[in-house]
Order: structure tokens, then C-alpha cells, then sequence
């Protein structure tokens, strides 16, 4: 189970991109939230691990709407996977380190990196 907060919920805003010098890779999170376009996004990270916490904060915000008067909730990882299934685009490129490229990242791959980031906190 994840615990969060959502009083501690903020809306992240993206940082400047990353200069050629760094060591994190940059990169893109597209995102469609419904069905109806005006609900697609993007989001410029640094590094993918702070897409993968984006992808997990609008989880934790959409539980927020769904329950507005509860302080803290507990969600299963399969409850995050399932919002993320449920999206009807969910994408990252990542840039690849010593190239012009992005390497793409469909659901499956996001939800397998998302899984890896929940369980490094954990531990």
C-alpha cells in the first residue's frame, strides 16, 4: 500500500530544461487525463524519476477530487496502475545520454518504472 498525504499534494510545475552539461536525461510527459481533447498535456522534466512522481502526484490528485474531505487515503499499486490503463494517452520520451535521440515509453514501461521508483522509497 502508498500512503499519501493530500494535504501536501502541490501541483508541480516544470523545471528549465536540462543544459548539455547535466547528467539527467530530459524529458517529456505527454498526457490525456478524459476523452475530451482539451484534457491533453505536457510536462518538461529534468530527469524521468520526476515524471514518474508527476504521473504518481496526478493519481493522488484525482483521488483528492473523488474524496474531498478525507485528509489522508491508502491506494494499492494496482489502483495506480489501473488510473494509468484508464488514460487515454499516457506517454514519456526520455532523451538517450550522448545522442540527439528520445527513447519513447509507452503504459507498460511507465508502470513498470513507476513500480521500481514506489519500491526504492519503501526500502
Amino acid at each position: 500500500l502508498h500512503y499519501c498525504s493530500l494535504s501536501a499534494l502541490c501541483t508541480c510545475r516544470p523545471g528549465p530544461l536540462a543544459s548539455p552539461s547535466s547528467k539527467m536525461p530530459h524529458c517529456i510527459l505527454l498526457f490525456q487525463h478524459t476523452k475530451n481533447v482539451n484534457s491533453r498535456g505536457w510536462i518538461e522534466f529534468e530527469h524521468e524519476n520526476q515524471a514518474f512522481e508527476k504521473i504518481t502526484e496526478m493519481y493522488e490528485l484525482h483521488l483528492k477530487k473523488l474524496n474531498p474531505d478525507t485528509v489522508y487515503l491508502e491506494y494499492k499499486l494496482s489502483n495506480l496502475f489501473e488510473y494509468i490503463d484508464n488514460m487515454p494517452d499516457l506517454a514519456l520520451f526520455a532523451a538517450v545520454p550522448g545522442g540527439n535521440t528520445y527513447a519513447p515509453f509507452g503504459k507498460k514501461a511507465i508502470k513498470q518504472k513507476v513500480m521500481k521508483r514506489i519500491k526504492s522509497q519503501v526500502q
